[in-house]
């Protein structure tokens, strides 16, 4: 995959760095170690390098210590970070586009396709801030079913006290309406992990103030 990849990088815009330069973590970034990557390539003028690390075969997310250096680079003038792997898929994509890491495809005529440009320190804290909105949301809807999903089981296990002085009729009433809340809760609940799902994917926020103004009112007609 190397000798590969020295074939696109010089088939690119950039210059191939033969001898490769650690560039270290800046002193005051409270981070360590230093970027260096199995290849290197600047732009002509020389005021960009990039450092690409090679991983071959399938790989599922950006590694942590990846993502740790993709944050390295943002603290850092005149470098950029990026994975380079020859298959791709979606998760891929969405955690490089979370971490800034940037990802490029090696293609069978040895060249790259650009799948996902390495973040900004503004943009990553604009991503950052987004996921965690994401987490909140999806906390709040675990959270709210599980309440009510428990109040639900103890008004099952009480069942014979709740209904007593009730001929069988209203008791068979009685219990069939906790079955239908509870089945509300639940496709409910399921019809906003979808939503949310989507919105992780359009990365906008007027989703998920729109989900978490639904996930506060709950489904309609069930008490």
């Amino acid at each position: 995959m190397r000798d590969r990849c020295r074939v696109a990088i010089e088939a690119s815009a950039y210059e191939l760095v033969e001898e490769p330069e650690t560039f270290p973590a800046p002193k005051k970034s409270g981070l360590f170690g230093g970027i260096r990557g199995d290849l290197q390539s600047r732009t002509r003028d020389r005021k960009r390098t990039h450092a690409y690390y090679l991983r071959p075969g399938r790989l599922k997310v950006t590694p942590k210590w990846l993502a740790n250096l993709g944050e390295m680079s943002r603290r850092m003038t005149g470098v950029a970070v990026f994975l380079v792997v020859d298959e791709s898929n979606q998760l891929l994509v969405d955690s490089c586009k979370t971490s800034g890491v940037g990802l490029l495809r090696l293609t069978d005529v040895d060249e790259f396709e650009l799948l996902v440009e390495p973040l900004g320190h503004k943009a990553l804290e604009a991503s950052k801030a987004f996921q965690a909105a994401l987490d909140s949301s999806r906390r709040a809807l675990e959270t709210k079913l599980d309440r009510q999903l428990t109040i639900i089981a103890g008004q099952f296990g009480d069942l014979a006290e709740l209904t007593q002085g009730m001929n069988e009729a209203q008791q068979a009433r009685y219990a069939a309406d906790l079955e239908r809340r509870e089945r509300a809760w639940r496709e409910w609940a399921d019809q906003l992990s979808v939503m949310l799902d989507e919105a992780a994917a359009s990365r906008k926020s007027a989703d998920i103030q729109a989900i978490d103004e639904l996930i506060e009112e709950g489904p309609r007609g069930v008490v």
